[in-house]
C-alpha cells in the first residue's frame, strides 16, 4: 500500500514540474516574446532613421510613422497602461510563487485524507461483509416458516392490477 503512494507522489510531483513548465513557456511565448519583438522593431525603426542620408528619406520615414501614429492613437495612449499590466502581471506571477507551496500542501493533505477515509470506508465494509455472511444462517432459520406467495395471487391484470388486490 506505502509502495503505491510513493508512485502517487512522484507522479504527482513530476505532474507538478510539468504543469510549471508549460507555464514558463506560455509566460515566454505569449508575454515575454512579443514584448522584447516590439522593442526590436523600434530599435530598428530608431537605427533606420539614424542611417539616411537625406533629407526625402527622412521625410517618408517620418510621414510614415506619423500616420501609423495618427491612425493609431490607442497605441500611445494605452502604453501606461500596457506597462502597468506587465507590471501587474510580474507582481501576479510572485504573488502565484508563494502561494503554489501552501496550496500544494493542503492538496496532499487532503489527499492522504481522502486515502485514509477510503480505508476506513473498505475496513467497515469488509467487516459488516463479514457479519453479514455470519448471520446468513440465522436469517434463513427466521424466514423459514413465511408464507410463500402462491403463483396466482401475484398475476397482474393488463390494466396494472393484482388478482390478490380483489
Amino acid at each position: 500500500m506505502s509502495g503505491q503512494s510513493e508512485t502517487n507522489d512522484t507522479s504527482r510531483q513530476e505532474h507538478y514540474q510539468q504543469l510549471d513548465k508549460l507555464q514558463r513557456q506560455q509566460t515566454r511565448r505569449y508575454i515575454i516574446l512579443p514584448f522584447f519583438l516590439l522593442i526590436l522593431i523600434l530599435i530598428i525603426i530608431f537605427v533606420v532613421m539614424l542611417s539616411l542620408r537625406t533629407p526625402t528619406q527622412v521625410a517618408v520615414v517620418s510621414d510614415f510613422l506619423l500616420t501609423l501614429f495618427v491612425l493609431c492613437p490607442l497605441v500611445i495612449c494605452l502604453f501606461p497602461l500596457v506597462m502597468l499590466m506587465f507590471l501587474l502581471m510580474g507582481l501576479m506571477n510572485s504573488l502565484h510563487r508563494g502561494t503554489k507551496s501552501p496550496l500544494r500542501r493542503i492538496e496532499q493533505w487532503t489527499y492522504t485524507m481522502e486515502k485514509r477515509v477510503e480505508s476506513w470506508t473498505h475496513l467497515a465494509d469488509n467487516r459488516i461483509l463479514n457479519w453479514a455472511v455470519r448471520l446468513a444462517p440465522i436469517h434463513n432459520m427466521l424466514t423459514m416458516f413465511d408464507p410463500l406467495p402462491s403463483d396466482n395471487e401475484e398475476e397482474e391484470k393488463p390494466d396494472g392490477t393484482t388478482e390478490a388486490g380483489k
